[in-house]
């Protein structure tokens, strides 16, 4: 095997590395697995419906 043999298969793993990697990545965020974080936004999941309070007295006629 001559020296350009070798580097020609070098490359070619290297790309079929990269192409691994790639696809790796690409299927994670069409999974929804990179779903990028926001710490200032309320979370929806964990939403409470708040009510105003009310007296006691109102709920016992």
């Amino acid at each position: 095997m001559t020296k350009q043999e070798r580097e020609a298969i070098r490359e070619e793993s290297r790309a079929g590395v990269l192409v691994i990697v790639l696809a790796i990545i690409g299927a994670i965020y069409v999974l929804n697995g990179l779903k990028p974080t926001r710490y200032g936004d309320p979370s929806v999941s964990n939403s409470v419906a708040t009510v105003p309070s009310r007296d006691t007295e109102d709920l016992m006629q």
